[in-house]
């Protein structure tokens, strides 16, 4: 038979087991530490024009993490006119208050033609790109945090609308 005195003793045996196996527990299986920063998200969209056509049409840059590092996209842009068109760029930010938080860079082929804030990208580039009738040009966007602006912008969702400005160019 049993004792009281026994079953007491298995009882705080298996409190104090119990409480060891918990701590064990929450010790191994704990949540990773993060960033401490909510994800910022930008999508950069460029449509057809009446001169130009885009591959992609819409978005070439989807729902990009920006909180992480820069993120970048491309597109071709097709022109569709009978004459050399002379291109100009510009961003529009769904929110006007994002433009010092984001700081962006615009190669035409490969060739810098904007590189500083988000809001300096709202006036047509100064740096202009040619392309012959029939002719094509890769236009790369990188997208990063400004420089101490990381905490301001996060948790923000962004859309960036690229627009075009086109010129005949004289042969």
């Amino acid at each position: 038979m049993t004792t009281p005195s026994a079953i007491r003793a298995v009882a705080a045996l298996g409190l104090v087991l119990g409480i060891a196996v918990a701590a064990l527990m929450v010790s191994r299986w704990h949540v990773a530490p993060g960033s401490g920063l909510t994800r910022t998200s930008v999508t950069m969209i460029a449509n057809n024009t009446g001169a130009l056509a885009m591959t992609p049409t819409g978005a070439f840059m989807r729902d990009a993490d920006i909180s992480r590092g820069p993120a970048s996209g491309r597109f071709v842009t097709v022109n569709e006119t009978g004459s050399p068109l002379w291109v100009r760029l510009r961003l529009l930010a769904s929110s006007p208050d994002l433009g010092s938080g984001l700081v962006v860079t615009a190669k035409a082929d490969g060739v810098p033609i904007y590189q500083g804030k988000l809001s300096g990208f709202a006036p047509w580039t100064q740096q202009r790109f040619l392309i012959r009738p029939g002719g094509r040009a890769q236009v790369e966007l990188t997208v990063a945090a400004a420089p101490g602006a990381q905490r301001a912008i996060q948790g923000r969702v962004e859309q960036v609308t690229v627009e075009f400005g086109t010129r005949p160019a004289r042969s």
